[in-house]
């Protein structure tokens, strides 16, 4: 059979069909409700056209042009139904269109109803499936809602309270100086370190060993310390939301698979979604995570655990319209629980975070927007809506360069470009404060240094580029960090910025610093002779149940950290006793004879973890 004919002959089928009104799967009648123009279905002729368009860019099988033909018929014919701009759309999109790489799913809705939905690129390069809107993703930190939520619905019962302290249903976490409350857990303001970084560094390997909810709560009762005392600071844990699953799973019987599938995604009619507990069961439709070597091209990126609540649920963006519709009619629940979904965390000190019930909710170009955004191995996600516009827009992506939250933030200045407010380039344009460098020299040269930072191992440095200071949590070079700008003999500005800087005399020495109450340390002017010799040896973390050596470095490597499973890492100088490895810092300690004794260990969601050398 010719192939121009068999794809003339499946537009017409499917057209007749839409116009008949009849049940073809995936395919949306234009509907009535909303703000955006509608218009009717879209003419034979276009879609037509669209198919032809298809067939003559890709020479492929008759079956392959004909799932693409339906792919684009079904939606891109329906949002043209929607007036929506399609072919703007497209344009952010357009770099993943194309049929040997991976790419991303978008949908747009209003009023709680699909206006426009659209795949781009590839489900899976090893078979050749190209990505749909009914594509299932795992959307990776986007599950936090879904968690908080299903909290919520046990406190509107009275089974659990936000006040309960999270030992009441998971005696395995220790007691602190501060109890921990489930409204420190969904606020990410309970100090408990966050899950993910303890395992890597307990010797788990990302993609590769199985992880799952008992290992998370295992090693999170190892912990002898918290990052900071409950409340005082807001600081992103995936393991507060290990621990809401598991509460959930305790005060229930049900795990949270099951509580969610009969209570929040049965009843929404989310057909295609679950969180994903277990890691070997197969899940039809499924997009594929990929991350590019630059050498190799395209490998698989999936993530290793079967753990829930913080991350592993598996949705699409047409499932996600009908979350979306449910944040707009709050068709489960009542008036107090979506009250309370939106309340955003308030830290001891009274200040309001942004984080509310595992959604963000901020500012976008004067419109007030909520959601939230996900990664976990090649998968990106993020879901955002505009409740004062009756707008959502999702879009999931399958490979790990990818940024949706821009893209989400492109295809809302098409769609709402008349409703947002324009981006002002003033704060962008404003130039530093002036200051007479001579007059300054000598005070900003007495500030060049490393500066403890006395919650964790990342030191403050300041040094000079082109006779100004500037100021940077880790090791700072040339343009990057903030100004120190002097606006007194002992006080500066950080700038840009609001923050304020002062010196702090001793009765010895260079100053300390004082930056928002707290005091940091001088360490000194950065690294001096270093006896390599001197940090040899083993280590061993009760907290992390598992050791690692600090071996000589090789070549210009002072010193390396090496671990039975993981790959060697060099460990870089930077001020005495203090050495970093990429994002995680090293601070050895010293006994009373002046000999190493131990280090501590510190990365951005993990303060402190504490080594102790063997003798």
């Amino acid at each position: 059979m010719d192939s121009t004919v068999s794809v003339r002959r499946l537009v017409e089928v499917l057209q007749l069909s839409v116009d008949a009104g009849h049940n073809v799967p995936g395919v949306r009648p234009a509907r009535a409700a909303g703000t955006l123009d509608r218009s009717t279905m879209a003419d034979r002729s276009l879609s037509y056209s669209f198919a032809l368009m298809i067939f003559r860019a890709v020479s492929v099988s008759v079956c392959r042009i004909a799932s693409a033909v339906v792919l684009v018929m079904t939606y891109a014919g329906a949002a043209i139904a929607q007036s929506v701009p399609i072919a703007r759309i497209d344009s952010v999109f357009q770099a993943f269109n194309r049929m040997d790489g991976p790419g991303c799913t978008v949908a747009v809705f209003q009023a709680g109803e699909i206006t426009y939905a659209k795949g781009y690129g590839m489900a899976n390069l090893e078979y050749g499936i190209s990505l749909q809107p009914r594509s299932v993703f795992h959307v990776a930190s986007i599950s936090k809602q879904f968690t908080a939520y299903a909290v919520e619905l046990l406190v509107s019962e009275g089974r659990v309270s936000w006040d309960d302290v999270i030992q009441k249903h998971v005696p395995e976490i220790p007691e602190y100086d501060r109890p921990i409350t489930l409204r420190h857990l969904v606020h990410h303001t309970s100090g408990i370190r966050d899950q993910w970084s303890l395992l890597i560094m307990a010797g788990w390997r990302w993609e590769a060993d199985l992880v799952t909810q008992a290992n998370a709560i295992e090693i999170m009762s190892r912990q002898t310390a918290l990052n900071f005392d409950p409340g005082d600071e807001y600081l992103y844990s995936n393991s507060g939301f290990t621990l809401l699953a598991a509460v959930v799973e305790r005060v229930t019987g049900q795990t949270l698979k099951q509580f969610a599938e009969r209570r929040i995604f049965g009843p929404l009619g989310m057909k295609d979604t679950h969180f994903h507990d277990d890691h070997e069961t197969i899940v039809p439709d499924r997009a594929y995570g990929y991350r590019h070597w630059d050498e190799e091209g395209w490998k698989i990126s999936i993530p290793d655990f079967a753990i829930v609540g913080a991350s592993s649920l598996f949705t699409t963006v047409e499932d996600m319209a009908k979350w979306d519709r449910n944040l707009r009619d709050q068709t489960l629940g009542d008036d107090d629980l979506y009250r309370r979904f939106f309340d955003r965390g308030v830290l001891t000190s009274g200040d309001t975070l942004s984080y509310a019930h595992g959604i963000v909710v901020t500012p976008y170009r004067g419109a007030t927007t909520v959601g939230h955004g996900g990664a976990d191995a090649g998968y990106r996600s993020n879901y955002t809506r505009f409740p004062e516009l009756d707008v959502g827009i999702v879009s999931f992506c399958n490979f790990a360069r990818a940024n949706p939250g821009l893209y989400v933030r492109q295809v809302a200045d098409i769609l709402l470009e008349e409703e947002l407010e324009d981006v002002s380039m003033d704060d962008d344009d404003e130039a530093p404060p002036e200051v007479d460098l001579d007059q300054w020299a000598t005070t900003l040269a007495s500030l060049v240094g490393f500066y403890r930072d006395p919650r964790h191992d990342v030191p403050l440095h300041i040094w000079l580029h082109e006779g100004r200071a500037r100021a940077q949590r880790g090791v700072g070079r040339g343009e990057a960090g903030v100004l120190v700008v002097p606006e007194g003999a002992d006080r500066f500005a950080l700038w840009p910025g609001p923050d304020r800087m002062r010196l702090i005399t001793r009765s010895a020495g260079p100053p300390d610093l004082e930056i928002d109450g707290v005091r940091y340390p001088y360490l000194g002017p950065g690294v001096g002779r270093i006896d390599p010799n001197s940090y040899v040896g083993t280590y061993w973390s009760e907290e992390l149940g598992t050791e690692y050596h600090v071996q000589p470095g090789e070549g210009d490597a002072v010193l390396a950290l090496s671990h039975r499973k993981r790959d060697t890492r060099e460990l870089e100088p930077t001020f005495a006793d203090g050495f970093r490895a990429g994002g995680d810092w090293f601070t050895f300690e010293r006994g009373s004879s002046g000999a190493v004794s131990g280090f501590t260990w510190s990365n951005g969601r993990v303060r402190k973890v504490r080594f102790v050398r063997r003798p």
